[in-house]
């Protein structure tokens, strides 16, 4: 989970997304995002990593996660 530092700057959602993916192993670079309206001012966001791999060569799986965006009230769930 992310939490917000209340004396923080703003950070986009595309910022924290690939930083969480890179500590984690995915490279920035081969991530994909998607996107498609819902319904009114309400977007759903999609991002897939594919699996990093590991300098044991395993790998742990691909990455996709999805979030709602509703711009009027800038709220993600």
């Amino acid at each position: 989970p992310v939490h917000r530092d209340p004396g923080a700057r703003a950070a986009s959602l595309e910022t924290v997304v690939l930083a969480a993916l890179s500590d984690a192993g995915h490279d920035p670079d081969r991530v994909t995002w998607d996107s498609r309206r819902v319904e009114g001012t309400r977007w759903e966001v999609e991002v897939f990593a594919g699996a990093p791999v590991a300098p044991d060569g395993s790998a742990p799986g691909p990455v996709r996660a999805t979030w709602r965006l509703d711009l009027a009230t800038r709220s993600l769930e």
